[in-house]
């Protein structure tokens, strides 16, 4: 939610107005744990809100009493006039013959309201708010603007509020690394059961946070990629490690949600999910990419069969980039989960995996073409080309990585789309 009012030094002055004292409070517009007056006993938040006309904002927490500053707008502005602003002269004409002749009327006032008045557009809205904010003073919220995700903190209407059933460590993470801070807007009663994301039986509540379509998504797939992650580090240890008991597996990239925004996005590193490595030299052997769905490709007939294998092409890349960077071949794992109810949540139980190496995938790739409902552009591979896990088991006991090794020293990389 965007944060608007008469800035932090309006909200600094209330501070008076109920007791609090101001060098505790490090947010002016979130103040937790402050002591208040009797006017306001009972309630352990405050916050601030411009406009009278913001009513129906969700109050945060139910202990939370949200202050309209309005109610305090005479009081704290007296003796500043829109003259003082400085606007260009046709704007404050515009806004004089619509009524807007004090700075508590405008200040009142909301972005599409003000969009709305005859001969603003968004130049002058633009100098306004630039007029404003060097007195740090802000317009009203607009009860009816988008919301902001949690996660990148754009404003968009595809952003809703969106439900996860989560243990008390896994939110904690999300706040702190997905969320900048930013704690669930609504936490419901606690229950036993498989959180949402690390997939473990523990006490979990309903918690909620404003998230666009592609942020809540990725969230949700969070969880069976731990759970995918998990059955390939346990299926090796019992089933591949005793044949090839030099060869330790690595978990290198663990999947975790992180904030987007400028900084990680020019941070982001190409990286596989998992190494092989000489338990004796240390020496790094191959690396693993894994992807995770609901569809089987060879064996137990468990779900549906997949019928083209679709990769993005950022993945490829990324593949290609690890192979060329690291100088090792690079396998490409799926593995199957699919979803039992457990309620009141539900259980990403692992079916099997299958592996296929950078040559097969340049052998049986078909076509790159843009997923239907989405704008990124995948790779689409036939199926023929992953193998089984005791294929895997042969591969590695013979000599398989270090072959694909010297293959691509040989012919070099080879392209996957």
């Amino acid at each position: 939610m965007r944060r608007s009012g008469c800035g932090a030094d309006l909200a600094a002055s209330l501070l008076s107005l109920h007791e609090v004292d101001s060098t505790e409070v490090q947010d002016p517009w979130s103040l937790s744990g402050s002591t208040l007056s009797s006017g306001s006993a009972g309630f352990s938040k405050i916050k601030f809100r411009l406009s009278s006309k913001d009513a129906s904002w969700w109050p945060p927490a139910p202990d939370c009493l949200v202050i309209h500053l309005t109610d305090f707008a005479a009081m704290t502005l007296k003796g500043t006039t829109i003259a003082d602003l400085a606007l260009p002269g046709r704007l404050a004409r515009i806004l004089d013959a619509n009524g807007l002749t004090t700075l508590e009327a405008l200040l009142g006032q909301n972005e599409r309201e003000l969009l709305a008045l005859p001969g603003v557009g968004p130049g002058s809205l633009r100098a306004l708010l630039d007029a404003l904010g060097d007195r740090g003073l802000f317009l009203a919220v607009d009860p009816w603007a988008p919301y902001e995700c949690a996660r990148h903190g754009a404003a968009q209407w595809d952003v809703t509020l969106c439900t996860h059933f989560l243990c008390e460590e896994c939110s904690n993470s999300f706040t702190a690394d997905s969320f900048g801070g930013e704690q669930p807007i609504f936490v419901g009663s606690p229950h036993v059961g498989h959180c949402s994301h690390c997939n473990l039986i523990l006490e979990i509540r309903i918690r909620q946070w404003l998230l666009c379509t592609w942020c809540d998504r990725v969230l949700r797939s969070l969880g069976r990629s731990i759970a995918s992650s998990r059955f390939i580090v346990d299926t090796w240890a019992e089933t591949i490690a005793p044949h090839v008991p030099a060869i330790e597996l690595r978990e290198v990239d663990e999947p975790r949600l992180v904030r987007r925004n400028a900084a990680t996005i020019a941070a982001k590193v190409a990286s596989a999910d998992f190494e092989g490595v000489d338990i004796d030299t240390g020496e790094l052997l191959f690396a693993i990419e894994l992807k995770t769905g609901k569809s089987y490709i060879t064996g137990d007939a468990i779900g549906a069969k997949m019928g083209t294998f679709q990769l993005d092409q950022g993945d490829c890349d990324d593949i290609t980039t690890v192979a060329e960077r690291d100088a090792v071949p690079v396998y490409l794992f799926h593995a199957q989960l699919i979803d039992r109810a457990a309620p009141p949540t539900v259980r990403f139980a692992p079916v099997a995996f299958w592996w296929t190496d950078l040559f097969a995938m340049n052998e049986y790739f078909i076509e790159s073409r843009t997923r239907p409902r989405e704008t990124k552009i995948a790779a689409y591979f036939n199926t023929a080309m992953f193998r089984t896990v005791p294929e895997l088991i042969e591969h590695l006991r013979d000599g398989g990585p270090a072959r694909l090794k010297e293959r691509i020293a040989n012919e070099g990389l080879p392209r996957l789309y």
